[in-house]
């Protein structure tokens, strides 16, 4: 009865051992993860266009389009007449 005790007593010990080196190696390994995705995420940032020059682009070509579509006198003359027969 007293080599059984001991037994389990130093499986206990053991298994509570093996127990701790795990949560360290987790714990080294979950920060290893959250380490390579943020330089992941930081890479992927720095490759991310930016389209904010593109929108603006494209937003002042649209108002100097319109514009010259209400200068134009043959266009708005046309538009009128398009909305008459409607």
């Amino acid at each position: 009865m007293c080599t059984q005790i001991s037994f389990q007593e130093r499986l206990k010990g053991e298994t509570e051992a093996f127990l701790k080196q795990l949560k360290v190696v987790l714990h080294d390994a979950g920060d290893e993860v959250v380490s390579e995705l943020q330089d992941v995420l930081e890479g992927v940032k720095k490759v991310q266009p930016d389209v904010k020059a593109l929108v603006s682009s494209y937003q002042n070509q649209l108002k100097i389009l319109k514009e010259e579509l209400e200068n134009d006198e043959g266009f708005t003359g046309a538009s009128e007449n398009v909305l008459v027969k409607c």
